[in-house]
């Protein structure tokens, strides 16, 4: 099996075209890039978008991708 590819990454925020490339991302237009990846319609981990794109979709950043999805039960006590 081989390994996904790495998206390019998108940054859509209202600093300038410049200064977002210059750190090694795409600027991308935020209404253009919100229609292709809906976040009303992606799910947690990954997802496939119509023309068959395969994307890794995390609702919430701030969580961590790495984080331990027990510590996240309603039960859970940390």
């Amino acid at each position: 099996m081989g390994r996904a590819k790495a998206a390019p990454h998108h940054y859509c925020r209202a600093s300038s075209q410049n200064g977002i490339e210059s750190v090694g991302f795409t600027h991308a237009d935020l209404k253009t890039m919100t229609q292709r990846y809906d976040p009303t319609k992606l799910q947690d981990g990954w997802n496939t978008l119509p023309d068959g794109e395969r994307i890794f979709y995390i609702s919430n950043p701030a969580l961590g991708l790495w984080a331990c999805r027990d510590r996240f039960a309603p039960d859970a006590i940390i």
